[in-house]
């Protein structure tokens, strides 16, 4: 029997303040590769290294991991998908470790919000700067990834079906960012 083991955390949360917007837009920008540094650290170093440590040392042959890079950050995804691509094949790696042979029970993937994917408001085609955005290497990033989490608390009480308006909000503002 397979035992899960799930990595999933947040680095920070967003708001809509855009003083507050500009701060998270400094922080993505500088924490998303070990050689970007924010207080002298990078983003690697302070959560990616400790958690992917901390997998390989819980790891075992029967032991199934779901490791996201990130937990609702998804102006990061956005902005940094060609970092977020270099890092996939390491977090694995990170997590084998020695034991190449359990390749199969590690999956990396992204956690995201079900909204605000662009990393403001609600993304719509009036809002949404496509231009901005390095659109190939995010479709590369989604389909590079072994499974995507999206958020689904503000709308499930409890019932499956509470499930469908954050999949099909996500669904929404994925066609607009990335036009699919």
């Amino acid at each position: 029997m397979m035992m899960p083991l799930i990595a999933s955390y947040v680095f920070f949360s967003t708001t809509d303040s855009p003083v507050y917007s500009a701060a998270v837009a400094a922080v993505i920008a500088a924490a998303v590769a070990v050689q970007c540094r924010y207080g002298g650290f990078s983003y690697t170093e302070i959560m990616l290294m400790p958690l992917t440590a901390a997998m390989a040392n819980a790891l075992m042959a029967n032991t199934l991991v779901w490791f996201a890079l990130q937990g609702e950050m998804s102006a990061m995804v956005y902005h940094y998908p060609v970092e977020h691509m270099r890092l996939l094949p390491w977090a694995k790696q990170q997590i084998l470790g020695n034991n190449q042979g359990w390749a199969s029970n590690v999956r990396i993937g992204l956690s995201t919000n079900y909204n605000k994917l662009c990393g403001r408001e609600t993304c719509t085609p009036g809002n949404v700067i496509t231009a901005m955005y390095n659109l190939p290497a995010i479709q590369q990033l989604y389909n590079a990834v072994d499974f995507v989490g999206i958020s689904c608390y503000p709308h499930y009480n409890g019932v499956l079906k509470d499930f469908e308006h954050n999949i099909q909000q996500y669904d929404s503002e994925l066609q607009v960012c990335i036009g699919k």
